[in-house]
């Protein structure tokens, strides 16, 4: 019963994991590129409308339990014995913690709540871009941290679960 309720953590961490680094990948290569081709004032309103969309239960979960799945999962991989295997997950809930959801919280949310600020009525066009250029660089900046660590933390999750079969 143990070894499988571990496997059944072990497969919600990889799920959460993917989940969330597939989240971030998505908006690297495609959604600020998309908003990018908009004009300022468009980009700056549909920013603040997917920041406020976001949030939601599809995405809270993933984004918030996914180092305390992880921590399951290696501690659960300890108690059966596989030491290896619960390094590398643990490996995978402190970079994914420290990489991704601390920045996310410190980082792109406050730089998200001052694109929110933003009064466009009457704002000159060329402000407005000016505005929306400097917040797409740094938000894109911080996102593809992000998106580097929770890949790496992908990384080692599998890592730890191949080493299960070997």
């Amino acid at each position: 019963m143990v070894h499988y309720t571990t496997r059944s953590i072990q497969f919600c961490a990889l799920l959460f994991t993917g989940a969330i680094f597939g989240f971030f990948y998505a908006y690297v290569v495609s959604c600020l590129n998309g908003l990018n081709t908009l004009s300022a004032p468009d980009a700056i309103e549909a920013m603040n409308a997917i920041n406020i969309a976001v949030r939601n239960f599809g995405f809270m979960p993933v984004f918030f339990f996914t180092p305390l799945v992880c921590l399951a999962a290696a501690g659960l991989s300890l108690v059966v014995g596989e030491r290896l295997t619960s390094f590398w997950i643990l490996a995978a809930a402190v970079l994914y913690f420290f990489g991704a959801l601390l920045p996310t919280i410190f980082i792109n949310v406050p730089i998200n709540d001052g694109l929110k600020e933003v009064d466009l009525n009457g704002l000159n066009l060329t402000i407005a871009t000016d505005i929306w250029n400097s917040y797409a660089r740094e938000w894109q900046f911080w996102n593809i941290i992000r998106t580097f660590f929770s890949g790496l933390a992908l990384i080692c999750l599998g890592a730890g679960l191949m080493k299960i079969r070997s």
